[in-house]
């Protein structure tokens, strides 16, 4: 099924399976073998279950990915798995938007618009 470019800007919808497949195509375009990687955490009395969209080698070790369609305020998975896999160097949030707020840096993953991947990438 083709979809128009712009099916990707629709708030309204969820088009977070069109995000991933253009990092998955991105990331094969460029010789990298994506995987996804799902774990779980004790959260209190109970196991809560997690996943990185996408984990593949960087130039200084494993990177990970999270492709975002919504808000990118939202990254748990990816915040957890950076704590809990000390291999994985560096975690991206890639996003149809950026917000960067000057009082309160993020710490942690960066977020880059998900069309700068290929930069990203190297090529």
């Amino acid at each position: 099924t083709l979809f128009p470019y712009t099916t990707l800007f629709r708030s309204h919808d969820d088009n977070g399976y069109l995000f991933e497949n253009f990092v998955a195509s991105s990331l094969v375009q460029h010789k990298l073998t994506p995987f996804f990687k799902t774990f779980s955490e004790a959260d209190g009395n109970e196991e809560k279950a997690y996943e990185l969209d996408f984990v593949c080698s960087g130039d200084n070790g494993p990177i990970a990915l999270e492709a975002k369609s919504g808000s990118e305020k939202e990254h748990k998975s990816l915040e957890m798995g950076l704590r809990k896999y000390q291999k994985i160097k560096e975690g991206y949030i890639l996003s149809k938007c950026y917000r960067f707020d000057k009082s309160n840096p993020q710490k942690g993953p960066h977020t880059i618009l998900f069309y700068a991947l290929p930069y990203l990438l190297g090529h």
